[in-house]
């Protein structure tokens, strides 16, 4: 592979309480320039925290450990003015719900062009120009009057395309999206997803697409990360995680989406629960949850096996 656009390595998260809470233990990924990595996994399992770690907005007593290496730079060095030059001009993020991102009390226009102020425009015809091009790209009806309503004025789906337009607004280099269709009906889902893909190949981005809905990934994806409670379990390319699964993780993932070939049938949920990050168990972080667990799940850590080239799990049943 080309040098990646953005490596992170050995990234371990802790809260500072009473004792050391490890929220994310020793994570290790490339993003490859022009790609979309998503980041799979159920609720708790540390999406958020790896995306909000490269961005730096980490909560205070949350501490960052190892290297997010961008263009050279470890951006978990450097200081909160360093990052907010890169926020929005060179890595940028699409949070879940659009209604409580944007700020109630201010119009549309005010919040884009809050972005290129900023970073440094001045001239208000440019101002409107430039934030009229982005309700235009986003495909906002009537963006002239669009532009100057207010966000409880807006569909939610026309709220999360602003929010994807603002997040490309300065053509960043990296997209991060946070389960940006996670509170849309399918249809307004698909209408967002196909957005997205546009979008990003228009203005050449990488992308880190964080779901827990491996259907997205078939539409959006070129490699997958399945995480759980805080670590990596399996990575490969799309096709390879969608069709030739190895962890009991991913295939129960797999099992539990709903599918026209399904129809009439019970679903298969994975039972139990994803572990507090107080409570986690040791040796394999999944085995209280796994059908198929052997007694050495229970005490050593499974390590890295590689399936192909590009297609590696941890799993003690994997050989």
């Amino acid at each position: 592979m080309e040098n990646p656009i953005l490596t992170v390595q050995d990234l371990t998260v802790q809260i500072k309480n009473q004792q050391d809470i490890t929220i994310l233990n020793n994570i290790n990924f490339d993003l490859q320039k022009g790609e979309t990595l998503c980041i799979v996994g159920e609720s708790g399992c540390g999406k958020s925290f790896t995306a909000l770690s490269i961005m730096g907005l980490l909560p205070k007593k949350a501490k960052a450990y190892g290297k997010i290496m961008f263009k050279g730079k470890n951006l978990l060095q450097l200081s909160n003015e360093e990052l907010r030059d890169i926020r929005g001009k060179e890595i940028s993020m699409v949070f879940q719900d659009p209604l409580t991102s944007l700020n109630p009390l201010f119009s549309i226009y005010e919040q884009l062009s809050e972005i290129f102020i900023a970073h440094g425009f001045k001239n208000k015809k440019e101002l409107k120009t430039r934030c009229l091009k982005i309700l235009e790209d986003v495909k906002i009806p009537d963006p002239k009057t669009k532009l100057f309503s207010y966000p409880h004025e807006l569909s939610g789906g026309q709220r999360q395309r602003i929010l994807i337009g603002m997040a490309v607004a300065l053509e960043p280099d990296i997209i991060i999206a946070d389960e940006p269709t996670t509170a849309l009906d399918v249809t307004i889902q698909y209408e967002i997803l196909s957005l997205f893909n546009r979008l990003k190949r228009k203005k050449g981005l990488s992308a880190l697409y964080i779901t827990h809905d491996l259907s997205v990934v078939s539409e959006v994806g070129d490699r997958v990360i399945i995480m759980y409670a805080g670590t990596i379990l399996e990575q490969g390319p799309k096709e390879s995680i969608l069709n030739n699964p190895y962890h009991p993780y991913t295939k129960g993932l797999l099992n539990s989406i709903p599918s026209l070939e399904k129809r009439g049938s019970y679903l298969t949920p994975i039972p139990g629960f994803v572990p507090s990050a107080e409570n986690r168990p040791k040796g394999c972080p999944f085995h209280p949850r796994c059908l198929k667990k052997q007694a050495i799940c229970t005490k050593k850590v499974p390590d890295k096996t590689f399936v192909s080239d590009n297609h590696f799990v941890y799993c003690h049943l994997v050989k």
